[in-house]
């Protein structure tokens, strides 16, 4: 359907056709089909050069929205014409994510797509978007783009700023440490340590952690958070006989 509604001139020259398009390249990224991408690019990159901007509209969303960082890096290694386009987003994005006078909503859509780039070359641009300073939904972009990474550090990251976040923030940065079993580890490392009190944490999210499908974070949140219970537990009956 995408290839044959490119090739009519009609359907490009219309905004509707654009739009229609643009969410067509979407859902195809979204599906996560790796080679279902590449003839995306290639389909797009065959487009005349003065129809360059719905070029770019359906490269940029494609990457938005893939379905897998995967996916996204498939439109860096496309080569040619689509990697030309993603490159000109990304040095693009690269000055928007860090410029405050932009609107927050550019600026995190900035965000996603520098998640494509190399953790190495992210992390110094993470590291300032997750100042107190920032708007909640920069920070927030920001602690769910280093989801999108594997390094252990990550967890060192979203752990060291935790008494910074706001609560909202607090449980945005919960949902990506539970992405990684390595990361919830150094989370309950934090626990223990009394680092983050076990009450900042959701019944809800204690049930997620206690039917892990990995037996080593499953048995230790199990372990963690009985121990917590019993001990608030302990405090109750404490408080309530104190004269």
């Amino acid at each position: 359907v995408f290839r044959l509604l490119l090739a009519d001139q009609q359907v490009r020259f219309s905004q509707h056709g654009r739009e229609l398009l643009t969410q067509l390249g979407s859902q195809i990224a979204r599906a996560g089909d790796v080679q279902a991408v590449r003839d995306l690019a290639g389909e797009v990159a065959d487009l005349p050069p003065a129809e360059s901007s719905l070029a770019n509209a359906v490269i940029r969303r494609a990457a938005l929205d893939a379905g897998s960082a995967e996916v996204a890096r498939t439109l860096l290694a496309c080569g040619g014409r689509t990697q030309e386009i993603m490159e000109a987003q990304l040095t693009q994005a690269r000055r928007t994510v860090t410029d405050e006078s932009k609107k927050s909503a550019a600026r995190v859509s900035a965000i996603r797509l520098l998640s494509l780039l190399d953790f190495a070359d992210v992390r110094p641009i993470v590291l300032q978007l997750l100042d107190v300073r920032e708007d909640s939904s920069v920070q927030r972009a920001a602690i769910n783009m280093l989801g999108r990474f594997d390094q252990l550090e990550v967890a060192a990251i979203i752990l060291n700023r935790w008494q910074r976040f706001s609560p909202q923030l607090r449980s945005s940065a919960v949902d990506t440490l539970a992405t990684r079993p390595k990361w919830l580890q150094a989370f309950f490392d934090a626990l223990e340590r009394g680092h983050i009190r076990t009450g900042e944490v959701d019944v809800a999210r204690i049930q997620i952690f206690t039917k892990h499908p990995e037996a080593s974070v499953r048995q230790r949140a199990v372990q963690l958070f009985a121990e917590s219970r019993a001990s608030e537990s302990r405090q109750k009956i404490v408080t309530r006989y104190q004269p």
